[in-house]
This record gives C-alpha cells, structure tokens and sequence, in this order.
C-alpha cells in the first residue's frame, strides 16, 4: 500500500484531496456560519506526513542557472525541530548561492537565479476563485527578495504569476532586495492575487495582467534579486486566504506569527 501511495499519480490524488478536505473541514465550523468570508485553505504544510512524502520522493522540483551554463546552485531539504517540549514539527529549507557571473558561451546577456517548484495538482489544478491571497509562513536568513511562483489555468499557457516578498515599493524595483524582513524571524507574508507580476518564458510583461482565474497547478519559488551570495529560505506554510478586515492592514507587508 505504501508503494501505491508514493507513485506519482496516487500523490497527485492525495494532494487534491487534501486541500480539498481542508476547505470542507474549515466550512463545516460552526464559526464558518457565521462569518462572511471564506476560511483559509491550506496548500502545503510541511508539518504534515504527505507533504514530507511529498518531497521525499522527489514531487518538489529544483533548477537553477547551471541549465544555461551559470554557476549558482540551491539544495532544498525537510528540517525537523523540537518546538515546546517533545513536540517536533518540520519545515521546508532552500538554500544555496546565487552567482551573476554570465557564462562563455556567448548565448546569454544574463544570469543569477535559482528554482524551486511543488508538484502538480491534479484536474487542472486547484480552484482559489473563493479567495483573494496567499499567507506564507517562512524565515529568512538575509535580507533577501524572492518571487513565489503561480502557475494558474490561464489562455496562454507559458505565462507565470509571481508575487514578491518582502517587497518595497514594486513600481521602483520590484527585486531590489527589501530591509523588511527580520532575519532569523519567522514571519507572515501576504501576497494579494491582484500585486503579482507575470511573465512569459522569463520575460516580464510591460503591461499588468491580472489572472485569468486563480486555478493553479502549482506553485513555487525563485531568487533572482541580483546580490551574488548565500541565501536560505525556510518554508513552514503556503495557505490561501481571503482579506477580511483581519488581514486587510496587512496587504503587502509582514507580521511575526502564530
């Protein structure tokens, strides 16, 4: 049974369902009744065994520079850590250096980036139309800026969605790495469907393009902000979230969590 449930298309199955029955459970509070908005609903966790399986049996996908001849280089992997007594609870660690340096070849004007991307949902993705954002709940080491990636249903198929943290003014420089982060710190960043950027084969848009629907099909992240050195980034959540008043003051900036 362990080996069915590893392969690729029963893991498929089971992250749909997941999400799914973590939008049902949070529906089927009585306090849901009660408010107008709709609760979160979970994407990742990386406390949680399928997610960990997940990544275990290679479903996160990783890639960097060194596909065009560049030399920068990142490793995820699953930290677990005590928090409160004998309680353990784990996380996401991406890590590795980002060099600018532009190959020989003489085929490419720029270079410095790293990836890392989740496995696909199943049936065409996962439907966030019910909801306005996405909360994720990591920790940086530096102060670093990073793009976490949507890849949604949309009419052309090679556009990609990016939503920057921590970001400054995004109309400026929407890489320039940003001081607020602290580092070390966990932390809670929203990223409203309406700021994300996208992009076509790694161009950027000239015009702002909202999302043909937010059905993704997965998501993912990249470091790109042109500062040659090491970065870490660790990952404990990645939900979808509508912005009531709990969380309206907090659009595109960030707050210690739980």
């Amino acid at each position: 049974m362990s080996n069915l449930m590893a392969s690729p298309g029963a893991a498929a199955l089971r992250r749909y369902a997941n999400v799914r029955k973590s939008a049902l459970s949070n529906k089927l509070e009585f306090g849901y009744m009660l408010q107008e908005s709709v609760p979160p609903i979970t994407l990742f966790d990386f406390s949680r065994k399928d997610d960990i399986l997940d990544f275990e049996n290679k479903e996160w996908r990783e890639g960097d520079d060194g596909d065009i001849g560049g030399f920068s280089s990142a490793k995820a992997e699953i930290i677990h850590t005590k928090v409160e007594g004998d309680e353990v609870t784990s996380f996401l660690r991406w890590k590795g250096n980002l060099n600018n340096t532009i190959p020989d070849s003489g085929k490419v004007v720029r270079s410095g980036y790293c990836a890392i991307q989740s496995p696909l949902f199943p049936f065409g993705g996962v439907d966030l139309n019910e909801w306005d954002a996405i909360l994720l709940k990591c920790r940086l080491s530096q102060p670093r800026t990073y793009m976490l990636n949507i890849k949604a249903e949309t009419f052309i198929p090679e556009d990609l969605y990016h939503g920057i943290f921590p970001r400054e003014n995004p109309a400026i420089h929407p890489l320039k790495p940003s001081n607020k982060a602290t580092p070390g710190e966990w932390m809670s960043y929203i990223l409203p469907f309406d700021t994300f950027l996208v992009s076509n084969r790694g161009r950027s848009k000239e015009v702002p393009q909202k999302m043909d629907s937010v059905k993704v099909e997965n998501v993912g992240f990249t470091i790109a902000d042109g500062v040659e050195g090491d970065f870490q980034l660790d990952v404990a959540s990645i939900s979808a979230i509508c912005l009531d008043d709990d969380y309206e003051d907090f659009r595109i900036e960030s707050r210690p969590f739980p």
